[in-house]
């Protein structure tokens, strides 16, 4: 698969040609870009040629904007890109006519960036070892701080770029700021508000290739090897190296019941009461390997946490608020920072008077589609048997189901906007108390259809 994406790579014609400015804008637009910005080449845009681009190698994210997007705002965004300590590679392609911005940041500012996200790193043995939150002004107290590439993982210098991003805010103290013919609201985390409004289409984090290499070789198709976890942990990310651990420790789990089960299975049908005493048996283990499997893995997971530096999270009220949260600013005296609060009253109001009744009409919509089609299904079944109907090689009882089957589809993907439109109203401060209510909500609306 990787060889064919080099081989279109090869065979794509990269035309290279300098923006079309006169020279004194390119003047202006020095100190601006702070003479990082780069030529720019024309190419054929997809996600894919994004991600497989030339600067991809040395860039960690990249902002997409969509077609023929204006120069002003892209200037602005730029400038406020480079404010905030990134390095900023611009490509533009030439058919789609849109622009993207590949990101990285100088060593230092991964390290300001480490301290600011409170990374956990391992201290030199020779200052007593284990492992402490990093601080930038004793960094060389931390193994491997000499090395970028082995103190930092790629995930771990995605994750800063991206909490980089997420913290420029537009300050109407400082300038009040317009973009795509809309004002910017005073406060408001500015990448945020730009998805929202569409003036950024994509932010990614790009893959590397060689590392991507390495997980298909050692993890992908390797079937009788233990899981790099660590491997996993450093390029995905703990959540996605957590959940591959519970999986790969529930199937091995699961192997004592299964042989148990199979051994039984081919013993029983003898004699009823050896049967019942064998199931009996089994029920009993079940039941204990139930109870040993959670604590063996909460044992597991809390090695894996401390060996991640995930052990002790932040509480809630310390963490920073969702970055689309609305509110009014007040001085939060926890953290003693400035931020959106919202009435938790307005939002009960809304999740007793709006929500509630949205989804039990969906609830009672669905259900009364449903009822029609089966009432439509015996209709056919009757009018084909009877002769009112052509049968034709029996498709025509199929009408029905096929109908019902694109208008589920069809309804399935109206509530789950419905679900995403009625979780934004609700307004919830911290991202996993959103993310909570969103799925409860999907999953209610799911169920029934």
């Amino acid at each position: 698969m990787l060889e064919n994406q080099v081989d279109e790579e090869e065979n794509w014609n990269l035309h290279t040609k300098k923006m079309k400015f006169s020279k004194e804008e390119f003047k202006a637009m020095g100190s601006l870009f702070k003479k990082r910005f780069t030529n720019i080449s024309k190419t054929v845009v997809t996600n894919r040629i994004w991600l497989k681009s030339a600067k991809s190698s040395s860039c960690h994210v990249l902002i997409s904007f969509p077609p023929n997007s204006s120069y002003e705002t892209i200037h602005t965004l730029l400038d406020k890109i480079l404010k905030a300590g990134l390095i900023v590679f611009i490509k533009e392609h030439k058919i789609s006519n849109s622009i993207g911005f590949y990101i990285t940041a100088s060593y230092e500012r991964f390290l300001q960036g480490a301290e600011e996200l409170e990374l956990k790193k391992l201290i030199k043995q020779k200052y007593g070892g284990g492992i402490k939150e990093f601080i930038f002004a004793e960094q060389e107290f931390y193994e491997n701080i000499e090395n970028e590439d082995l103190f930092l993982t790629t995930q771990e210098k995605q994750s800063i770029i991206y909490e980089i991003l997420c913290q420029i805010k537009c300050d109407h103290s400082v300038e009040e700021l317009i973009l795509g013919k809309k004002k910017v609201p005073n406060g408001r985390k500015l990448i945020f508000w730009c998805q929202k409004h569409k003036i950024i289409h994509h932010i990614m984090p790009i893959h590397d290739q060689e590392e991507l290499k390495d997980l298909r070789k050692n993890w992908v198709i390797s079937f009788l090897k233990n899981q790099p976890l660590d491997k996993i942990c450093n390029y995905f990310g703990i959540k996605l190296s957590l959940y591959f651990a519970w999986l790969g420790f529930y199937t091995k789990s699961l192997l004592i019941p299964a042989v148990l089960g199979l051994a039984m299975w081919l013993t029983t049908g003898q004699d009823e009461k050896i049967d019942s005493i064998l199931f009996l048996i089994l029920c009993s283990f079940n039941l204990i390997w139930s109870i040993c499997f959670n604590d063996l893995w909460n044992q597991k997971c809390a090695e894996y946490s401390y060996k991640w530096g995930t052990l002790d999270m932040k509480d809630d009220l310390l963490q920073e608020p969702r970055p689309m949260f609305k509110g009014e600013y007040k001085l939060n005296k926890v953290n003693n920072k400035l931020e959106p609060h919202y009435s938790d009253f307005k939002r009960a109001l809304f999740r007793y008077l709006v929500t509630l009744p949205s989804l039990v009409a969906v609830i009672i919509m669905t259900v009364v589609i449903m009822l029609k089609f089966f009432e439509l299904q015996s209709l056919f079944e009757y009018a084909t048997s009877n002769g009112i109907f052509p049968e034709l090689f029996g498709l025509t009882n199929f009408i029905p189901k096929m109908v019902y089957a694109n208008v589920i589809s069809f309804l399935n993907s109206v509530y789950k906007k419905m679900c995403h439109w009625l979780n934004d109203k609700e307004n919830y401060r911290e991202q996993t108390t959103h993310e909570n209510h969103l799925i409860i909500k999907i999953v209610i609306v799911s169920c029934i259809i």
